[in-house]
């Protein structure tokens, strides 16, 4: 019995391991990192992480083009595109005085965290790098939960599905920065000494160019401020002449290529304005026209004679508008000169009269008058219909 247990446990060991557990997709023939890429598709979501289980960071749409630097599970660790943010804890941060969006770190092994308009800060949960004492992040100017929004520093990340791609053509180490290099230097005491302290001037980065992202930040700013706003009311004029003069200066560098992506956005938001006019418009357009029906309904109502028990008098014709095909049985009734005086529909015990002995003879209904939006001649729904002569009409 125990020899046939021992034969039993063999058996199903040798079974488990003839079956393999699933596998992640291989990486396989894709173009040597770093290089440039091309964007398929549209809306294509930049995550987190490679993973559909990641949160979302952005979009790209074709033809954008992105940087590549690695590869992972069918998905493309990217540089950052222009409008992506990261977020870092404010406590870890100390502000340059001389350069406000210059932000020092001053502790080490500070994490920064992939952000993203659907996701609070203190639920970003990917983590993108670690920063050191003294490394030097781009402000934004935004704080969120203790947090504060910056810039993708050097070495931050994010995703997209490589399927959405297509390699352009190859890129040297250097140019895949997403900035440029930082230098770090000692923070300063976040409290003084007591006595005189030798004066600390701490080292700038291109100060000409930090001079056009903080402008560039403030028109970020003055979007938003403008998005608030109702989609009629939103002008983008001046903060677009502003951009484009950051997108066609010769030292914008990072400050052009954020310009360059909110330009479009704003083309995306003033199409979306101009379209909100257009129905605007339409529906004062359609409101005018029921008015103005509404009105000649009354006015052919006022002009109907006092015909004594007989609602209106008139010759009887088939309608080639309300017809069976359409669904709906309606007749005309004309006046002497052969003008539509109303429509007219039977109802009740009306409803099983056989009319086609009455057509093109002069008829009495008698009934009641209503309007049709849709239509700006009366119509008379009759109970009652009578021949008024016997010989019909030429």
């Amino acid at each position: 019995m125990r020899a046939r247990v021992i034969l039993l446990l063999i058996t199903i060991t040798v079974l488990l391991e003839g079956v393999s557990p699933a596998q992640e997709p291989a990486d396989v023939n894709l173009p040597a990192v770093p290089y440039v890429a091309e964007i398929t598709g549209s809306n294509i979501n930049t995550r987190s992480g490679p993973g559909m289980n990641y949160y979302r960071c952005g979009k790209l749409s074709k033809p954008d083009r992105v940087t590549v630097v690695g590869h992972k599970s069918g998905w493309s660790s990217i540089v950052p595109p222009p409008g992506s943010f990261s977020w870092i804890s404010k406590q870890y941060l100390k502000t340059d005085p001389k350069n406000p969006i210059l932000g020092v770190v001053t502790a080490d092994e500070v994490r920064v965290w992939a952000g993203s308009a659907l996701v609070e800060p203190i639920h970003s949960a990917s983590l993108q790098i670690k920063l050191n004492i003294g490394q030097t992040v781009a402000l934004t100017g935004e704080e969120k939960s203790g947090y504060c929004k910056i810039v993708p520093p050097e070495g931050a990340y994010l995703w997209v599905s490589t399927q959405y791609t297509r390699y352009l053509n190859p890129l040297d180490d250097i140019e895949i920065k997403y900035a440029e290099p930082q230098p770090t230097y000692e923070v300063p005491e976040l409290k003084p000494e007591p006595g005189p302290q030798p004066k600390e001037t701490p080292p700038t980065i291109h100060q000409p160019e930090d001079k056009i992202l903080k402008k560039y930040y403030d028109l970020e700013k003055q979007i938003e401020a403008e998005r608030e706003k109702p989609v009629t009311e939103q002008d983008y004029g001046s903060i677009k002449e502003a951009l484009t003069e950051i997108v066609n200066k010769a030292n914008s560098h990072k400050a052009g290529r954020y310009a360059k992506f909110q330009l479009e956005r704003i083309n995306r938001f003033e199409i979306a304005r101009n379209a909100s006019e257009k129905i605007q418009v339409q529906d004062k357009q359609l409101a005018q026209l029921r008015e103005e029906i509404r009105k000649a309904g009354q006015d052919r109502l006022a002009q109907v004679r006092d015909l004594g028990r007989f609602t209106v008098i008139g010759q009887l014709r088939p309608s080639q508008v309300y017809n069976l095909q359409s669904g709906l049985k309606r007749y005309l009734l004309l006046d002497e000169s052969q003008k539509v005086l109303c429509y007219s529909q039977p109802a009740d015990e009306a409803q099983g009269i056989d009319l086609t002995s009455l057509m093109n003879s002069k008829v009495g209904l008698v009934g009641r008058i209503k309007t049709d939006p849709q239509c700006s001649v009366p119509l008379v729904i009759f109970n009652q219909i009578e021949r008024i002569i016997t010989s019909e009409i030429k």
